[in-house]
Parts: structure tokens; C-alpha cells; sequence
């Protein structure tokens, strides 16, 4: 597992999929659940809590050895699980993303249905980074923990590695820098998966912001049809207007903002 974990760039964010994530509750129960969906940061990356090699308190674990557990508060409510994986000296980690329950469904679903009027599917427990940390009772308790020592209370069993094309890869999702990187890796066609649906909700917002500005910059610009000879609104038509139609009415803007943040992303991974 440790050699794993310590490959070159974002390779130990591909090779934790299909792993199992196990959590030892103080009551005793077993939870355990397989990891679909990772993101992978670096401390050359502007993205991570670790850029630009800067050591802090908070941060101090993502310079450990592979294997330990780094723990971090996400807008200052969900606690958000990453796995050390780079040499002793090198701040890395291994965003846990989503994963798909195994065992212990009953005890993720009480703690994930907290506050909720019911009961949430058992594919959406741990969907996304502040899930996980909640279905499976993370807290910073755990933060530095030895996840490759099965004996500890957060540990990693590693699983068999997929072939290439079970395996998707994309940019990271809630991030406001080195956007571009495809280091979000993730199994396909695995429901569990947090991304795919998050970002088809936010191409859908896009597409409503665009098309409410279109309509709104060609309303007054368009050629109107009457009884009789044509004649055209006192603003001449130009390239963005719509051409011998009936103008069309302006959509309502939509009431809450429509600012991509990470808010509607969910929780900003590091």
C-alpha cells in the first residue's frame, strides 16, 4: 500500500479507487465503504493548503510520511478526510471524495440523516467529501492517524486495481485555482460518485445565466411584425437581434445568485 501511495504526481489519487475505507467507532461498530472518487494535491499546486511548501500548524500532517490522515474543516462545517502520499518532507494528500457503503449502512444512514426529514439513499451517503466525513464519523480526533496500520481507527484496505478505462479523470471540482489540472479521478458509471451531477447542475446554471442575457440584450433590438407594411422598432436591428419574430419576453431572473462559488460545488477540496 505504501508503495502505492508514494508514486510520481497524481498516481496514488488513481490507485486508492476501489480501496476500502474502514472506521472503527468508539461504540465498536464496524463502518467500511470503497472509495469511487478522489482528487489529488500537491504543495507545488496553488490549490492545496500546502502551497507553496508553506508548513503551518494546521497543515503540518500533509508533510508526514504516506498513509497518514489529514483532516480539515470545509466551510466551517463538514469535516473533509485526505490521505498523506508523498515522502516524509513532502506536503501531499489524497482528497477523499465519495465513496460507495459496504458495511454498517444502517449506522451512516442514521448519522447522515440527522436534521434530514428522511432517510438518505444508501448510494448518497457518502457522495461527496463533507458525506464521507460525516457517514463515517470523522472529526479532527483522527487527524494524523496511520491509515496503512489496520489496528488504528481509520484505516485503508487496498483494493485491486481497475483497468484504464473503468476509471475517468477530469479537472477538480470547487477549486478557484489550477483549475485546469486533471487530477479528479473517479469510477465510471459508479453511483456514488459525487462530481458527474454537480457539474451538469452547474453547466445547466451557465446555459440559463447566458440565455437570460441574450434575451435581455435583443429584446429591444428585434423586428417587429404588424398588420400592414413592416416597419421596425425606432433601435435598428443588429447581429444579436432576432429577425422578423415577435419579441420575446424577458425570463425572470433567477432568484438566489447564480455565482458558481464553491458553495454550490460543494466542500473546496485541498
Amino acid at each position: 500500500m505504501e508503495a502505492l501511495l508514494l508514486q510520481p504526481g497524481p498516481l496514488p489519487a488513481r490507485a486508492l479507487l476501489n480501496s476500502v475505507l474502514h472506521r472503527r467507532l468508539p461504540t465498536g461498530v464496524h463502518l467500511a465503504a470503497r472509495i469511487v472518487e478522489t482528487e489529488y494535491y500537491h504543495e507545488t499546486d496553488p490549490a492545496s493548503h500546502s502551497y507553496p511548501g508553506r508548513r503551518t500548524p494546521s497543515n503540518a500532517v500533509m508533510f508526514g510520511p504516506p498513509g497518514l490522515a489529514y483532516i480539515y474543516r470545509s466551510h466551517g462545517i463538514h469535516w473533509c478526510l485526505n490521505c498523506t502520499a508523498a515522502p516524509d518532507g513532502e506536503a501531499s494528500g489524497v482528497l477523499i471524495r465519495a465513496v460507495e457503503p459496504l458495511e454498517g449502512v444502517e449506522e451512516m444512514t442514521k448519522r447522515r440523516s440527522r436534521g434530514q426529514k428522511k432517510a438518505i439513499a444508501t448510494h448518497k451517503l457518502g457522495s461527496g467529501p463533507g458525506n464521507v466525513g460525516q457517514a463515517l464519523g470523522v472529526d479532527i480526533s483522527l487527524g494524523g492517524m496511520n491509515m496503512l496500520d489496520d489496528g488504528s481507527e481509520l484505516w485503508i484496505e487496498q483494493g485491486e486495481q481497475l483497468p484504464e478505462e473503468s476509471i475517468g479523470v477530469s479537472p477538480r471540482i470547487g477549486i478557484t485555482r489550477a483549475v485546469d489540472k486533471p487530477w479528479r479521478f473517479f469510477i465510471k458509471d459508479n453511483a456514488s460518485v459525487s462530481g458527474p451531477k454537480i457539474v451538469k447542475a452547474a453547466v445547466e446554471v451557465v446555459k440559463k445565466v447566458k440565455v437570460s442575457m441574450k434575451i435581455k440584450t435583443t429584446k429591444l433590438n428585434t423586428v417587429t411584425k404588424v398588420r400592414g407594411p413592416k416597419r421596425r422598432s425606432e433601435e435598428s436591428s443588429d447581429a444579436t437581434a432576432v429577425e422578423d419574430t415577435i419579441p420575446v419576453p424577458e425570463l425572470k431572473r433567477p432568484r438566489r445568485s447564480m455565482r458558481l462559488s464553491s458553495r454550490f460545488f460543494g466542500a473546496e477540496a485541498r
